[in-house]
C-alpha cells in the first residue's frame, strides 16, 4: 500500500501500516490501517513488562522508535548498512538520534564503532609511516641529542622513541583496535556517571553506551592528514552531546555538562597539577637562594 509522509510529503510504498520512518526525510510516522483498526502498540523491551517500573526502563518516546540501518544489515548487507549508517550519522544526526532505540542491542552500536576506529588505524599507518620518513633527520637528531645522557637514562628515552618511529607506530595502532571494546566501555562508564550527576540518564547506561559506540562515525575520516585528526574528535563530541539528549530524553543543556563536564575537570586536574609543581620548584629555588 502507499502512504503519505506528513513532514516531507513524500509518497512511499509500504507493506505495513503502524508506526515507522519515512524512507525519504527519515522521520517517524504513523501510517492509519486502512482497514480501520488502530496499529498495534510496540512491544515493550525484554525485562520491562509493559515498558516500565525499573530502573533505566526506556520512556515512552524510546518505545515508539525502530532500528537504525546497521541494525538492519540482515536485510541490506553488511557494506550497505555500514554505509547507510554511517552516512545518517555523519550527516543526518537529528534523524539517525530520534530513531535509535536506547534498549537496543549494545553489541550493535560496539561493533559499529569499533570497525571506525579500526578503519581510521589501518589507513593512519602509512600516513604515520611516511610522515616519519620525511621527518627521519629530525628524528636522528633527537636520538643523538641523548649521547650525553646517563647510560640507562639514554636507553629509556631511546625506546620511548621507538614507540612512535617505524614497527612502534604499527604496534600501538593495533594495540590501540585490540583494546577498543574496553576503551569504548570505560568511556561510556565516565560519561554516564556525570549523566546521573546531571540528570540526564532516564533510559540507563545501554543507551549511553550507544551513543557512545555510534559517535564514533567521524573517526573514519581521522586518518587525513592535518584536519582529519581535529575534526573527528570535535565532531565527535558534537554527536555525543546530540545523541545523549535524544537517547535519554533530557535537555540538550543537561546533555552538553554531561559530555563535557569530565575533559573540564581533567584540564582543571592538571592546571591544578602544574600549579603544584611550579609552586614546589619556585620554593626550592627560594631556598636555595637563601642558603
Amino acid at each position: 500500500m502507499q502512504a503519505r509522509c506528513p513532514h516531507c510529503s513524500n509518497v512511499f510504498n509500504t507493506d505495513r501500516a503502524g508506526i515507522q520512518f519515512c524512507p525519504n526525510c527519515g522521520q517517524q510516522i504513523n501510517v492509519p490501517d486502512p482497514a480501520g483498526a488502530a496499529p498495534p502498540p510496540p512491544p515493550p523491551p525484554s525485562g520491562f513488562p509493559g515498558g516500565t517500573g525499573g530502573p533505566g526502563a526506556p520512556g515512552p518516546n524510546a518505545l515508539s522508535r525502530g532500528s537504525v540501518p546497521w541494525e538492519e544489515r540482515g536485510q541490506l548487507g553488511v557494506f550497505g548498512a555500514f554505509f547507510e549508517n554511517w552516512k545518517m550519522v555523519f550527516m543526518q544526526p537529528e534523524q539517525f538520534w530520534r530513531r535509535m532505540r536506547p534498549d537496543g542491542a549494545l553489541s550493535d552500536a560496539l561493533f559499529f564503532g569499533w570497525i571506525c576506529f579500526a578503519v581510521n588505524g589501518l589507513l593512519n599507518i602509512p600516513v604515520q609511516l611516511v610522515s616519519m620518513a620525511i621527518n627521519r633527520g629530525q628524528v636522528d637528531q633527537l636520538i643523538n641529542a641523548t649521547k650525553d645522557l646517563p647510560p640507562e637514562v639514554r636507553r629509556i628515552v631511546q625506546q620511548y622513541i621507538g614507540v612512535f618511529t617505524g614497527a612502534g607506530t604499527v604496534g600501538a595502532v593495533i594495540g590501540q583496535i585490540i583494546l577498543y571494546p574496553v576503551i569504548m566501555i570505560v568511556t561510556a562508564a565516565i560519561l554516564h556517571l556525570f549523566a546521573m550527576i546531571f540528570g540526564a540518564s532516564k533510559n540507563g547506561f545501554n543507551a549511553t553506551a550507544r551513543v557512545v559506540g555510534y559517535s564514533n562515525a567521524p573517526y573514519i575520516l581521522a586518518w587525513i592528514p592535518c584536519c582529519g585528526g581535529l575534526i573527528a574528535p570535535i565532531y565527535t563530541v558534537v554527536l555525543q552531546c546530540w545523541g545523549l539528549a535524544r537517547a535519554q530524553e533530557t535537555t540538550t543543556t543537561r546533555a552538553v555538562l554531561a559530555v563535557l563536564a569530565p575533559g573540564i575537570l581533567l584540564c582543571c586536574c592538571i592546571v591544578g597539577l602544574i600549579a603544584v609543581i611550579a609552586g614546589a620548584a619556585g620554593a626550592a629555588a627560594g631556598a636555595g637562594a637563601t642558603q
